[in-house]
């Protein structure tokens, strides 16, 4: 099932807002604490604010990276916020669309409780150009990782640009231009992304695995 902007979508709780490029990778990204931050503000109108560099970020990944945002909470909610922090028309890059908590399966038990995740295998199917080897997750919640383990990249971003780790998206636009070289996305570790950057690693080793 291949789809278009011009489509309908096969779900409610998919809004396409651009063509998939076929030739490009996938980026999938949550939006609370990882390129919002739900905590920060004093009014209904600043309850969340952009995390430091965003559109700077998604500027350096969009050559190499499709975007497609997924969130644990309803579409009216992403739309918004995309929307307010001027994602959905930015000239410099295209999101292909967000989806919604009622993409997100619960079928699945972690510590002995019915949870809630982000099964990859849904997107690939949604959009076929993409597979396992093109593709990783970003995400805070781990348990997002739990059917796609070697996909998902954890993260979790300050807001201040004087709080250690605000340049934390450039740090990982550093990491997915590197990566976007390598053939097979599942040869990477990605959960030691950080010490690959900090190390200069993927700086001098373009194509060793890392495993």
């Amino acid at each position: 099932m291949k789809l278009s902007a011009n489509e309908s979508a096969p779900t409610p709780n998919l809004t396409i807002l651009n063509d998939p490029r076929e030739w490009a990778s996938l980026i999938v990204i949550d939006i609370h604490e990882s390129i919002f931050d739900p905590d920060t503000g004093y009014t209904p109108e600043e309850q969340t604010e952009m995390q430091y560099y965003l559109h700077k970020f998604l500027e350096i990944i969009y050559p190499k990276y499709d975007i497609l945002i997924w969130s644990n909470t309803t579409s009216d909610v992403i739309s918004s916020k995309v929307q307010r922090f001027g994602l959905e028309k930015n000239p410099q890059y295209k999101i292909i669309g967000y989806m919604d908590k009622y993409c997100m399966t619960s079928k699945v038990l972690y510590s002995g409780r019915e949870v809630l995740i982000k099964y990859l295998d849904l997107v690939w199917e949604l959009f076929p150009c993409y597979n396992l080897y093109d593709t990783v997750i970003c995400d805070d919640t781990s348990i997002n990782f739990v059917l796609n383990k070697i996909n998902g990249i954890p993260v979790g971003f300050r807001l201040h640009p004087d709080k250690e780790g605000s340049n934390e998206l450039m740090k990982l636009a550093r990491y997915l231009t590197w990566l976007a070289t390598n053939p097979d996305f599942t040869s990477i570790k990605h959960f030691y992304w950080r010490e690959y950057v900090a190390s200069g690693f993927i700086k001098s080793n373009k194509r060793k695995r890392l495993w």
